[in-house]
């Protein structure tokens, strides 16, 4: 048994490294409208205002840069419900970006507020 789940955990974790090796995410801001410096498009920006996300879902292509701005007065999360493709915390009055490099289907929501949920399709 506890060689088991020692090669669960093994796997679990590598798991873990790939996908975290396969996205990125990063802090940043662009003027407004259209396509600014780091690539982000109106279009791709999920604004977070009166504790929900402005798209209940949103369909990009591999590699697009997703925005989420946040415009509430307290900190928000965009959390894959897989708990392991994206953690993302947004704090009150910031953004932050996120590229995925792989395709699928992401559901999530804030981890702060439960309710908040949205989803996000990434197409190769």
């Amino acid at each position: 048994m506890k060689s088991i789940k020692t090669i669960r955990l093994i796997i679990t974790l590598s798991m873990l490294m790939i996908l975290y090796s396969a996205c990125s995410k990063s802090s940043s801001g662009y003027g407004s409208g259209g396509t600014g410096s780091n690539g982000v498009s109106a279009a791709n920006t999920i604004t977070i205002k009166s504790m929900a996300f402005s798209s209940s879902s949103l369909s990009v292509k591999v590699g697009t840069v997703i925005k989420w701005q946040n415009d509430d007065g307290v900190s928000h999360s965009a959390t894959s419900d897989d708990g392991t493709s994206f953690d993302l915390t947004v704090s009150a009055g910031a953004s932050v970006t996120f590229t995925c490099s792989y395709a699928g289907t992401f559901p999530y929501h804030c981890k702060f507020h439960p309710g908040m949920t949205a989803s996000l399709t990434v197409s190769p």
